[in-house]
Parts: structure tokens; sequence; C-alpha cells
């Protein structure tokens, strides 16, 4: 195997096993006490084939399981193979990794209370993991160069790196904490959810509240529209510099469109914590389509690109201020308290998250991944401003983290002070490690001779 793949399948193998971690223990609830291990250890399943009350295990858990670490083992093996410089190399040590990987996650989910420990899980990883290997010993070294191929594509298209951040930061804030399960009841119930939140639209104009009584509508609204501007925006220049004559060129926003929105239905109907709903669905098309009679003059008006640039800007502002400062329902119907001074905003700063967010079905992650991605564009084109400064990446770094932090912490003020809504540090931070990554892929794409 090449030694230039190498650097790749490190990178794979960390990225997959980072993935399952996170989705096997979301959303880290830890309870750590000898009572609640104890509990949780008497409610594992330790019968194979059987679950905790002595029934047979379901098939979606067995397909679930088996999916979930196919791309372990392929991404395990295919690092093997180029760490030996051998596709001949056995299973056999792959899979024992594997199956020691997720024995540590079931022995690790004993601290959480939220999930339970099962030997049908450990059996199901591990086979999982030896389909992931048998396809790797054909499939990988294929596979990888077809990723290095995208992305050496993508470094000579910025722009089509820019519209896949969009869309998967997207996805990610509406999935987040990333919970999934294939059981038929869920995704029964999350249809049925679908489906009443379209029956649900003739009331709005009755009431604030959205269909799953947990948002203020007007905000998730406009938080959806603006988001579809800015990702029609884009893409509407990506046409104009990468497929100007393409027959399809004039409905590649619909296409677009539906298939984000398709992902995100998708991801949402398997999701134990989100709520699939038509109204964001419905805010996120219609800015897109306004995205291309909004944007069309100005990009296509003459050579330059600023004027698209500068209306693209506008909205992107707005949304990053919306994201930010964006009351939550239960802020916007709580009695408004006066402020009694720094020592509250302080005491709430502390806590690093809002009250809110520490109900069974809130989802933290969503707040920082929101935070954090909006963020990243931002930093990015502050970057650059100080590389045309000669800056060092070092200060550029430095200074980016430290105006994150100081601008957050005033948002913070903003929002304890002048809207009543809760303070979080969360937040902060957030906004400190979008700037921390925006500064970076500046460094990055500079290495890579983009301009």
């Amino acid at each position: 195997m090449n030694d230039s793949l190498r650097p790749a399948a490190h990178a794979l193998l960390l990225l997959v096993t980072l993935a399952v971690f996170i989705l096997t223990t979301v959303p880290f609830q830890m309870e750590a006490s000898r009572q609640g291990i104890a509990r949780r250890w008497h409610h594992a399943e330790r019968t194979p084939f059987h679950n905790a009350e002595g029934r047979r295990m379901s098939g979606s858990d067995t397909l679930g399981n088996l999916l979930l670490f196919l791309p372990v083992g392929f991404c395990l093996h295919g690092w093997r193979m180029a760490r030996r410089k051998n596709l001949a190399i056995s299973v056999i040590p792959t899979v024992v990794a594997a199956g020691l990987f997720s024995l540590g996650i079931e022995f690790f989910q004993l601290l959480l209370s939220d999930r339970f420990t099962s030997i049908n899980d450990v059996m199901n990883n591990t086979l999982g993991a030896l389909g992931g290997a048998w396809l790797a010993r054909r499939y990988y070294l294929s596979g990888v160069r077809a990723i290095l191929a995208y992305m050496r594509s993508w470094r000579r298209r910025p722009g089509m790196l820019v519209l896949l951040g969009l869309g998967v930061s997207y996805l990610v804030w509406a999935v987040a904490p990333f919970h999934f399960t294939l059981r038929l009841e869920r995704l029964w119930h999350n249809w049925l959810h679908w489906t009443h939140s379209l029956r649900y639209l003739p009331n709005l104009l009755e009431s604030w509240l959205s269909a799953d009584r947990r948002e203020y509508w007007p905000l998730e609204v406009g938080e959806n529209f603006l988001f579809g501007m800015i990702f029609g925006g884009v893409l509407l220049l990506c046409r104009k510099w990468y497929w100007p004559a393409h027959k399809l060129a004039k409905d590649v926003h619909i296409l677009a469109a539906f298939c984000l929105l398709l992902a995100r239905n998708a991801l949402l109907l398997l999701s134990q914590t989100g709520r699939p709903d038509i109204l964001p669905d419905l805010a996120c098309f219609l800015g897109v389509l306004l995205s291309d009679f909004l944007f069309s003059r100005a990009a296509f008006a003459g050579s330059d690109d600023a004027s698209a640039m500068r209306l693209l800007s506008i909205f992107y502002v707005c949304f990053f201020m919306l994201v930010l400062l964006r009351p939550d329902f239960p802020e916007l119907t709580r009695q408004p308290q006066t402020p009694t001074g720094s020592g509250l905003f302080a005491e709430l700063l502390a806590s690093l998250q809002p009250r809110y967010l520490l109900r069974p079905d809130a989802q933290p992650l969503r707040l920082f991944a929101k935070a954090c991605l909006v963020m990243i564009p931002l930093a990015f084109v502050f970057a650059q401003q100080l590389t045309r400064r000669r800056q060092s990446f070092a200060a550029r770094l430095g200074s980016g983290i430290l105006l994150a932090g100081g601008l957050g912490l005033l948002l913070q003020l903003i929002r304890h002070y002048m809207l009543h809504a809760e303070a979080s540090l969360l937040s902060v931070f957030a906004l400190m490690a979008g700037a921390a990554m925006g500064v970076w892929l500046e460094k990055w794409w500079q290495g890579k001779g983009g301009s």
C-alpha cells in the first residue's frame, strides 16, 4: 500500500471511532454512584440473544448494532493494512480489537444513567466489525483513493467545500445529540409527529407555540429561513463558478434543498430526542427559493462577485445574531426578573449551560454545535485579514480565541440584562472553539495554495 495513504487511514480510523463512541454514550449523563452502577448491572442484558425481560432480542437492535461497527471494522482493518503495507493480513486481530472496544463501551455505559449494558451489543458489534474487515480487504484501497480524489477536487473548488460544510452543519444541529434507534415504534412515533405538525399548520396564528410545544415558532422559522438564504446564496455562486452551462443548473436549488431536507427528516425519524417538524422544512425551502431570486441578479450582473458577497454577508450576520441571541421558549414564557447585579449573572454563567438544558428532553450539544459552527466562517475571514498583515499563526489563533470569548461574554450580557434570558458559558466556549477551527482552516487553506 502506498505510504501516501497512511495519513488518510489514520484520520479515518480516528474519525470513525470517535463518532461511534459519541453515538453510544450521548447524552453523557454520568451517574457513577455505587447504587446507580448496581441498578444498571442488575438490568443489564447478560443472556445472549435475549433482553433483560427474557424475550428474544429485536431485529432492529441487531441490525443497528451490526451496522454501527461495520465502519469500525472497515477502517481499523484498513489502518492495519496501511501500517503493515500488506493487503493480505488476517482479520482476526481486527475483530478482537473491535470486540474489546465494544466491550469497553458497554462497561463505560454502566456509568451513564440513560444507557444499559448488553452482551448482545458486544456480539453484534463484533460480527459487524468482521463484515467491515472483510469489505476492507476488497474495497478499502479504492475507497480511500476516491476520498482523496474528492478532497483534491474540493480544494480546487472551495465553494463546494463551503456548501458541504453548511449542509453538514445544518444536519448536526438538527439531530444533535445523535441518539438514534432503528426501533419500529420510534419510527412510527416520529412519523406521527411529522404528520401532526402538518395538521398543526392552520393553528400557528392562534398560538406562538410550535407543534411539539417546545419552540417559539417565529424564531424557529426565522432561523431556518435565514439559513436557507445563506445556503441558497452559496449554491448560486457555486453554480456560477463551476457549472454555469449544466442542463440542471436552473433546478439545482430545488434539488439541493430537497436532498438536504430529505436527509434531515430521515435522520430525525431515527432520532430518540429530535422531533421531525414540517415548519422548519418549509422555512428553509422558502429561503433557498427566495435566495435564487435575490442573489441571481447580484451574482450574474458582472464579472466580480462583490455585490453577491455583500448581500450574503448581511444575511449571515442576521443569522449569526439570531442563533446566539435567540431566547428559547421557556425563557420567553417565564416572568421577567429584574437582575440583582453582577452576582446573578456570574452565577448563571458559571453553571456552564442554561437550566432548561438540564431537562431530560433537552439537547445541550445542539446549542454548542450551532454556536460553534456559525462562528467558523467569521473566524476564517478574520484570520485572512490578519494573514494579510503578516501575523503569525499563533498570533492569529490567540487573537481569534480572545475576541470570540469577548464577543461571547458581550452577547451573554445582552441576553441576561436586555432579553432576560439565561446566560451560558457553554455558548462562550462554543464560540471560542469555532474561532479556533476557523483560524486553523484558514491556515490549512493557505498551506494548500488557496486564496
